[in-house]
């Protein structure tokens, strides 16, 4: 009903803009007292500023779950395999009391499957030992 006052409203007001009618005299015409309007626009105005303050709760929540999911996310360099390969002992030789091979996956930004890949062909080329890393 309300929506429908106001575009009656608008259009009267449109009509007999020149003549800038008295906001009694629109109402009159659209039989509504004009306290009834002035208190269903401003509990519509109350409505638009519960959304907009719910809108700004979920962009807060929204923000949370980004900045959550960012410190949660891995991102993996996409590197040759020999590359990696180089870079997993390097920085096994640089961790001589030993390292998870998560933790070198995590530290170089290496896919997990790859650093295991590397740590396998190294101990067969007996470049590293078991005590180098751990499982």
């Amino acid at each position: 009903m309300i929506n429908t006052t106001i575009k009656e409203a608008s259009e009267i007001i449109k009509e007999d803009y020149e003549s800038t009618l008295p906001e009694e005299i629109v109402f009159e015409r659209l039989r509504i007292p004009l306290p009834i309007f002035r208190e269903q626009v401003r509990l519509k105005e109350m409505k638009i500023l519960d959304l907009e303050n719910e809108m700004d709760e979920l962009k807060d929540e929204l923000q949370s779950l980004k900045n959550s999911i960012n410190k949660n996310v891995i991102f993996v360099k996409e590197v040759p395999f020999e590359n990696a390969k180089t870079m997993v002992l390097n920085f096994i030789r640089q961790h001589k009391e030993g390292i998870y091979t998560v933790d070198i996956a995590k530290n170089l930004n290496l896919d997990i499957g790859v650093v295991l890949k590397a740590v396998s062909e190294l101990k067969k080329e007996n470049k590293i030992g078991k005590s180098d890393e751990g499982d």
